[in-house]
């Protein structure tokens, strides 16, 4: 984790990946950093699917030390940046590091004891040392004959004479050993006392000023987003390759909807209006294929919610307010006890041609609403649309913003 990247190889990094140009990865990283700012800064909890969830945190002032100079410092109030990763990327990024097994080590207190311990006999062991090599230099044979000695006893080879009596070690001193264990108490380094607290300013005025250092938090934000862009980038094209790939189950609503029922029993009323069975085509092709079911909605609930509950994506909540769309004022608000018309899909992580359409024009009908709203934020609900069906997008290119729509025909 000590290796840093700056944002010149993040960008070189995710474009490859991506196969985009460095240009647009540049320009998509700007834009996503500048929403969860824009969030933080409203006090809100900006949330990402599948990836974590950002909140500020207010650090109040502590005391603290200049890690270079060792200089006690005032660390000032101010808000932090908490990222918290969802379950499964915490343990996809810490996988390599599954089967890794605590090892307990001594404490400080146990190892200084058995220093204290040691370092007596440690001296002593070196003066016995120091007295054999000196009788080594002054008599090579005695020296040699000691060493034998210390070695293994000899028998005397002669009986009543007395053995020769190894040499013992000169005994250390006890004042020496007092004198040592003293100096090795006096090396150790002296506490410091603990910092003076001092008496609590009130943080009021710093709540509410919102000091807030965006540098860090602009390079916090990229560092932890990494991951989560190069997942959906890739993602988003896959998708966009999938859809533009004829179906043949997406074909067949298509030959029935050729052939549509008369609206009149009159033969005469067909004939003089020729036109009318393609304008009955283009109606029938705008409303989507599917089943519907109701759902009640609970207290708490959002689109997004029932989305993830009912599809197990929740990217496809614009679907649902698509079909919903005339009893809801307001997307990002639903009251409970209220009933909703749920479609029926076939499979959320394939979807059919038909489906992508429905999904594309639920997102339409959402920019619709954020345009008129929050048209700051439109153009990425486009841009996901156009992701879903290029085709829905094309269509409605007359009567969308032209630069929201340059935005979204950027792939």
């Amino acid at each position: 984790m000590s290796e840093k990247i700056t944002f010149k190889e993040l960008v070189e990094k995710i474009s490859k990946n991506t196969q985009l140009s460095e240009q647009r990865t540049d320009s998509f990283i700007h834009e996503l950093v500048g929403i969860i700012e824009s969030g933080l800064e409203k006090g809100e909890k900006i949330t990402i699917s599948g990836f974590g969830k950002f909140e500020l945190r207010f650090m109040e002032e502590r005391k603290g030390r200049n890690p270079q100079t060792g200089d006690e410092i005032t660390i000032p109030a101010q808000n932090k940046v908490v990222f918290k990763p969802y379950k499964a990327l915490r343990e996809h990024v810490n996988l390599p590091f599954k089967n890794l097994q605590p090892q307990i080590l001594d404490s400080p207190d146990k190892q200084e004891k058995e220093s204290d311990h040691t370092a007596p006999v440690a001296a002593a062991l070196s003066t016995v040392s120091a007295t054999q090599s000196k009788k080594t230099k002054d008599d090579p044979a005695e020296a040699e004959e000691s060493i034998e000695d210390l070695v293994r006893e000899r028998p005397s080879p002669v009986k009543g004479k007395i053995p020769n009596q190894s040499v013992p070690p000169k005994p250390v001193p006890e004042k020496v050993l007092i004198e040592q264990s003293s100096d090795q108490k006096k090396e150790q380094p002296k506490k410091l006392p603990p910092p003076a607290a001092s008496p609590k300013e009130p943080d009021r005025a710093v709540q509410e000023s919102g000091r807030f250092h965006w540098s860090y938090a602009a390079a916090s934000i990229l560092i932890l987003l990494a991951v989560f862009l190069i997942l959906f980038l890739i993602f988003s094209r896959q998708e966009t390759t999938t859809q533009t790939e004829p179906e043949i189950a997406g074909q067949t609503p298509l030959e029935q909807i050729e052939q549509p029922a008369p609206l009149s029993p009159a033969p005469s009323a067909v004939a003089d209006e020729p036109e009318t069975p393609a304008v009955e085509e283009e109606s029938a092709e705008a409303e989507p294929a599917a089943d519907h079911r109701e759902y009640s909605i609970q207290a708490g609930e959002s689109l997004w919610s029932i989305a993830e509950q009912t599809y197990g994506d929740p990217y496809l909540w614009p679907l649902i307010y698509g079909e919903n769309r005339d009893q809801l004022s307001n997307p990002n608000q639903i009251s409970s006890g209220n009933s909703l018309l749920i479609p029926e899909i076939g499979d959320p992580e394939n979807l059919s041609e038909n489906e992508a359409v429905s999904v594309a024009r639920g997102y339409l009908s959402v920019y619709d609403w954020v345009r008129a709203n929050q048209p700051e934020s439109a153009r990425y609900y486009l841009w996901a649309a156009g992701s879903y069906s290029p085709e829905e997008l094309e269509r409605v290119s007359d009567r969308v913003d032209q630069q929201d729509l340059t935005f979204a025909t950027q792939r």
